[in-house]
């Protein structure tokens, strides 16, 4: 299985490590930090009805963001 995240600084990634946790996705990834050093970056999807939850932790963990989606 594979992925790629387009957008965002450092444009896109390709991504290899994707796994299953019980009913979430996980997506785990490098991508440009500061000084364009590599930052690791987890994303974890989670289907809630029609809406799809997503934690992102970036840096190992330094910091983290939420968001939801729904499909247009």
């Amino acid at each position: 299985m594979a992925a790629r995240l387009e957008g965002g600084r450092g444009g896109g990634n390709d991504i290899t490590d994707i796994a299953n946790d019980g009913d979430d996705l996980v997506l785990a990834f490098e991508r440009a930090g500061r000084g364009g050093n590599p930052s690791e970056t987890v994303m974890t999807l989670t289907l809630d009805g029609a809406m799809i939850n997503v934690t992102m932790s970036v840096g190992g963990g330094q910091f983290s963001l939420n968001g939801t989606g729904k499909k247009q």
